[in-house]
């Protein structure tokens, strides 16, 4: 996690040998090759063609670069007015740093995030482009005409882009693609065999008309028919997007592969179908069964901006915390530091969800040196979830799992089972069961963090029994009851609301 201030000052101090072209200078022809092998030639493929080129040049590691590139301007100019659309305009991205390479674009090590992963304008893995045309900071970002010269024209909205290329150029308005949609890759997790998975695509509108209807369908991979088709009706913007809601996918018990397919915007065909079709893909968590499960936290150099909670099915919070100690900068007293929370999992079948929280936006991406960050929880014997090293996840990550935790043993010692009331409590709580036999019985009631707050020991004979437990010094929240019978032992939820 880096502060934007420090990283700025970073992002010019570490080129500082070079000093930005100034405007209307003859723009350097260059021969390069994109991360996806195929090569990119400045003048033969765009400015001989009278198509003027936004070229990006950037560094993994900047964050005012990966807060411009996270707003899509470029890849909604690309769907438009590049080839992926209307073809009027060459879209460039070149990594600029020598020190970084494609580990670093695909999101591993000194990055910010994934460069890749729905980038479809060609990638430059090229730092002797940056010293061709003398960047003097990250990120520059560069209007070249087809006069071949070059001028700088800011880190701006799709519109600003536009009409910086237009005025330095010469050029007229651009037409774009009209009618242009796309469909993101997606996915989603299914927390318990047999469960139902929620399907919601995310469409983009990449021309420049207003999109009022449309076409999704839901298809399962290898079969040409749709499962599901809806016709979608709205208003969606150009450069915005919008959530389409398939029905649910009922009875999950395996992994599968689907796709999603959109078409027909405004009743026309999209001529420009790049993006028409990607893939949807369906999981199943990972699975406990046991009544207690470890919350790891591995903090990055920026520990003040990390805070995380474990919720039920019902959004419930069993655990929670931070935000930790840092310096007020990078570092601190939590830097790079393991700490581990015990939670209860309440009898029952039920999903639970981890969910991670970073203020700045870039996950746990910068560990101290000799640490790697990163969330996991284990169950005592296998990771339920784990993050990748370091993870670069943005403002927040939500993970998943089933579990199922019971003690059907303890039914043979009771008549009808304990009844646990009220709940939610205020004042005190009863706990009433019926003994067939004389029994050793502890009771005991635990917060989230497994923090004793009552325990108690007795002798009892046959026959119905009632435990009254204070809990009015408690502060509100949820609480875990443990009832030993025998060395038989049930646990239930209960809420302190005052």
């Amino acid at each position: 996690m880096k502060q934007f201030l420090l990283l700025f000052v970073g992002c010019l101090l570490s080129i500082s040998l070079y000093a930005q072209m100034p405007d209307g200078s003859m723009a350097p022809d260059f021969n390069s090759t994109d991360i996806n092998g195929n090569s990119v030639s400045l003048y033969s493929d765009f400015l001989d063609q009278g198509i003027p080129v936004i070229m990006d040049v950037s560094a993994t590691w900047c964050p005012p670069c990966w807060s411009f590139h996270e707003g899509h301007a470029l890849k909604n100019i690309y769907m438009n007015y590049g080839p992926a659309g209307s073809n009027e305009i060459g879209v460039l991205f070149v990594e600029g740093d020598g020190s970084t390479g494609l580990a670093e674009l695909n999101g591993t090590g000194n990055t910010q995030g994934d460069w890749v992963t729905g980038t479809p304008y060609p990638i430059l893995d090229d730092a002797a482009i940056g010293n061709l045309y003398q960047i003097g900071y990250y990120p520059t970002m560069y209007g070249i005409c087809p006069n071949r010269t070059v001028y700088e024209i800011g880190t701006g909205s799709v519109s600003a882009l536009l009409s910086a290329l237009q005025q330095n150029c010469g050029v007229g308005s651009f037409s774009g693609s009209q009618d242009n949609i796309g469909v993101d890759e997606g996915s989603t997790q299914v927390c318990i065999s047999g469960g139902n998975a929620d399907v919601t695509a995310t469409v983009h509108n990449y021309g420049s008309n207003m999109v009022m209807n449309m076409t999704a369908e839901l298809f399962e991979v290898g079969n040409p028919t749709a499962i599901q088709s809806l016709p979608w009706s709205g208003v969606l913007p150009p450069n915005q997007t919008t959530n389409v809601q398939f029905a649910a996918l009922t009875n999950i018990t395996a992994a599968a592969n689907y796709q999603v397919t959109v078409s027909n915007p405004n009743g026309n065909v999209d001529n420009f179908p790049t993006y028409n079709t990607s893939a949807y893909d369906v999981s199943i968590s990972d699975f406990t069964t046991s009544s207690s499960v470890d919350v790891i936290i591995t903090l990055d150099n920026w520990p003040q901006e990390t805070t995380w909670r474990l919720i039920d099915g019902s959004g419930t919070i069993l655990a929670s915390a931070g935000p930790y100690q840092g310096n007020g900068g990078s570092g601190g007293p939590d830097a790079g530091q393991t700490y581990t929370y015990p939670v209860n999992i309440p009898a029952g079948t039920d999903c639970y969800e981890l969910i991670v929280d970073d203020t700045y936006g870039d996950g746990m991406s910068v560990a101290p040196s000799g640490a790697t960050a990163g969330y996991r929880v284990n169950d005592g014997s296998v990771d339920v979830i784990a993050s990748d090293p370091n993870p670069a996840f943005g403002n927040s990550v939500t993970e998943s799992f089933g579990a199922s935790s019971s003690s059907s043993s303890i039914d043979d010692i009771l008549v009808d089972g304990i009844f646990v009331y009220p709940n939610p409590s205020t004042n005190f709580t009863n706990v009433n069961f019926n003994l067939i036999n004389s029994s050793k019985v502890s009771v005991k009631l635990l917060n989230v963090l497994g923090q004793n707050m009552f325990s108690e020991n007795y002798n009892m004979s046959a026959g119905l029994q009632n435990i009254k437990i204070d809990v009015e010094n408690l502060i509100n929240g949820v609480y875990f009851l443990e009832v030993n019978i025998n060395g038989e032992v049930t646990s239930q939820k209960i809420t302190v609301t005052k």
